[in-house]
């Protein structure tokens, strides 16, 4: 029960900081401010959501919430070293992202084996396409780490980039994944919806003034 108090305490202050970080003016007092909070909120949530996913034996979920926790990870890595700074660090993310990669490709072969072709509730092209992800985030690992670091805008747009997607699969797990506990007269799917396009688009507006040199270091 501690452990769900601490992931459903998590997940919400992640979402709520989260969001005030996102729309923020990037590299100013607020943004560092409420992006560190989110990092800390993010953190107690997908590490409950980890043990809780392995006690249940919701794999997808466990591996889920790994990645969410890498994302987190290496984005405040990315905000807080300096150009070309900790290549190091990204010889062990590549490898957590690999090991992530291939425990989802493991979940996808074996809900496909399966007559519904579903596993703890998810289908197995889902599984695919998060092992996808999670492989191009460890080409960016490997990249970075053959070049000795990221620099420059390109190291501020990987630590946005990768806070987004975390939040966005946060908020895609509430309001889509954990509909049944929002009151039924909130629970309309254009409008559930909403909050997850919304990161997406906010994370392209972003992504877009960073890799222009139209903002400010995310540090």
């Amino acid at each position: 029960m501690s452990l769900l108090i601490v992931h459903l305490a998590g997940g919400a202050a992640g979402i709520v900081t989260g969001a005030v970080a996102l729309f923020s003016g990037k590299g100013g007092p607020t943004h560092r401010r409420w992006g560190t909070a989110f990092a800390w909120s993010m953190t107690a949530m997908t590490v409950s959501a980890f043990l809780l996913g392995l006690a249940k034996g919701q794999y997808f979920n466990a591996s889920q919430a790994a990645l969410t926790c890498y994302l987190v990870v290496t984005a405040l890595h990315a905000a807080r070293a300096a150009d070309g700074g900790r290549p190091r660090a990204m010889w062990l993310a590549a490898a957590v992202a690999l090991a992530i990669a291939a425990w989802d490709l493991l979940l996808g072969l074996q809900a496909r084996a399966r007559p519904s072709g579903m596993l703890d509730g998810m289908p197995a092209g889902l599984m695919f396409v998060f092992a996808g992800v999670t492989l191009l985030a460890a080409a960016g690992d490997l990249r970075w780490a053959l070049a000795g670091g990221a620099r420059g805008r390109q190291r501020i747009a990987r630590h946005l980039w990768r806070m987004c997607l975390a939040l966005w699969i946060a908020c895609g797990s509430f309001f889509l994944g954990q509909a049944k506990v929002i009151p039924e007269p909130l629970r309309i799917m254009p409008l559930l919806a909403l909050p997850v396009v919304v990161i997406l688009l906010a994370m392209l507006y972003w992504m877009v003034r960073t890799l222009r040199g139209r903002t400010g270091t995310a540090r």
